[in-house]
């Protein structure tokens, strides 16, 4: 089937720009594990990645207890989203036989579940190309050294993003030279379900039952029975009412290619809908400096020298010949260099409580993008990849750690930050507990929510470490809560992560 073809398409796509781009998210497996909060507790050789200024000493804090010399010989996270309705708008154009659709040349062959598939299709394809559709594909690993005040390390991170670029609504393959009314009048003669003299128009609104009496050439009837069709279809589940206006604009263009006398340039073979792939790869060496103000108040500072890799490029979802393509994304970048800056400040408020705040890229480091003639499909043609920005972030946070060794945390993001996924905004908040009663399995649980997408659910996390004397192994993980994904049958969390590391403190 055509897009069950299409949608491995996607996969492939994702998993070549992951191999060559990595996430800015939490980081180490601590952190995941308590839902990404960090910024007021860190113990271990990642304060410089979360927050530099736990590197200072501090005299009133009775519950930090990693020494003043500390080793992360390594840490490595991943993690991948479908975000907005993308796994369900895969899922429903991967159930439909598109072949089937377009090989029915005769009107008398046109069924209510033909045409109720037409107008799933133009769902699907009205929703699929909106903006914050998508899916996102993060990782990072990396090390680093505490020595005293200082810390310095070495990590890869990045984030790459698909996303539906373009839909070709014209190269369906539909029956030439005939008549969309036609077809929909066989499908209703056919419909016992359905009675035009009883049926009262109340799934589209005014407007949208204007437009479409256009469309049909004022057929009243067939009006009616789409509305009848659709109705049924959001009661399914398989459309939703908010598609409506623009499913509306793609059944004009379906009409428009029913009446044409094609010579073969509309076969589904010449589709030329577009799938986009963007994706950054940087290299770091973070070098951080953290000092105490007073027995209150510390400051720290990060210089994180960086060398960044823009990526990106485009293939035509239903071409047989996409493993050209995708194989070619690792020629497809541009490099740059930069550096920036983070600052962080902690308040040992007492010696249980921390209040904290980070703010990082605060230069906005930007990653030159590219123009090139790449091969795509077998073609070559003219690829314009934008500059990247990293956003500046602050966070802010709170921890509590109680003396039966229990950590309780908090943060929350002030900005709201922009993704590699056009119009899909990052913006977190987060919060975790720790428990290590016996000092040898601290246990680790969080939950965490991107506030700047209302539609998101929350993400729960847990994690453990086990503690070896100096040395220390920590794992965790993270899945959505509430909406899934289904594709194909089965079942998925819209967001999951794993992560794992090895540290040492002395």
């Amino acid at each position: 089937m055509q897009m069950h073809r299409a949608v491995l398409s996607l996969s492939l796509l994702g998993v070549a720009a992951t191999a060559s781009g990595l996430e800015f998210g939490p980081v180490g497996p601590r952190s995941v594990g308590m839902g990404g909060a960090s910024v007021a507790t860190s113990e271990d050789g990642l304060m410089q990645q979360h927050n530099p200024a736990f590197l200072a000493d501090s005299p009133r804090s009775g519950m930090i207890r990693s020494g003043r010399y500390g080793l992360n010989l390594v840490d490595a996270s991943v993690s991948a989203a479908m975000v907005g309705d993308i796994g369900d708008y895969f899922d429903l154009l991967a159930d439909i036989d598109i072949d089937t659709l377009s090989m029915k040349d005769e009107i008398e062959d046109w069924t209510d579940e033909d045409i109720e598939d037409i107008l799933a299709i133009a769902a699907a394809l009205a929703g699929v190309e909106r903006p914050g559709n998508g899916i996102l594909i993060s990782a990072n690993a990396g090390s680093s050294l505490r020595l005293g005040r200082f810390a310095i390390g070495a990590r890869v991170r990045g984030q790459a993003s698909l996303w539906v670029d373009e839909i070709d609504r014209e190269r369906l393959g539909f029956i030439d030279n005939g008549d969309i009314n036609d077809a929909i009048g066989n499908a209703r003669d056919g419909d016992s379900r359905f009675n035009s003299g009883s049926h009262q128009i109340g799934t589209l609104n005014p407007d949208q039952t204007s437009r479409l009496n256009d469309i049909l050439d004022g057929n009243s009837d067939n009006v009616s029975y789409i509305d009848y069709l659709l109705g049924n279809l959001i009661d399914d589940g398989v459309v939703r009412r908010s598609d409506l206006d623009d499913a509306i604009d793609v059944i004009s263009d379906f009409a428009e290619q029913f009446a044409l006398e094609s010579d073969g340039s509309n076969d589904f073979d010449n589709n030329q809908s577009r799938v986009t792939a963007r994706g950054i790869g940087i290299a770091e060496v973070p070098i951080s400096y953290g000092r105490e103000i007073n027995d209150m108040f510390a400051v720290g500072i990060t210089l994180r020298l960086m060398m960044g890799r823009v990526y990106g490029t485009s293939v035509y979802v239903f071409d047989d010949d996409n493993d050209e393509a995708i194989q070619e994304i690792d020629s497809n970048w541009n490099e740059s260099f930069n550096a920036t800056v983070d600052v962080g400040v902690r308040a040992q408020v007492t010696p249980l409580l921390t209040l904290a705040a980070v703010g990082r890229n605060l230069t906005r480091p930007k990653f030159e993008g590219f123009d090139q003639e790449v091969l795509i499909n077998g073609q070559e043609v003219g690829l314009r990849v934008p500059d990247i920005t990293l956003d500046p972030q602050i966070t802010v946070g709170a921890a509590l750690s109680l003396p039966t060794r229990l950590t309780l945390t908090a943060e929350v993001d002030v900005l709201k930050t922009e993704s590699m996924l056009p119009g899909y905004d990052n913006q977190f908040v987060r919060a975790g507990v720790e428990w290590d009663p016996i000092r040898f399995i601290p246990l680790r649980a969080g939950v965490s929510r991107n506030i700047a997408e209302s539609s998101e659910d929350f993400s729960v996390h847990a994690g453990l470490g086990l503690n070896f004397w100096l040395a220390r192994l920590d794992l965790a993980g993270h899945y959505s809560i509430g909406d899934t994904v289904t594709y194909d049958g089965d079942k998925y969390p819209q967001r999951a992560g794993v992560s794992l590391g090895i540290s040492a403190g002395f």
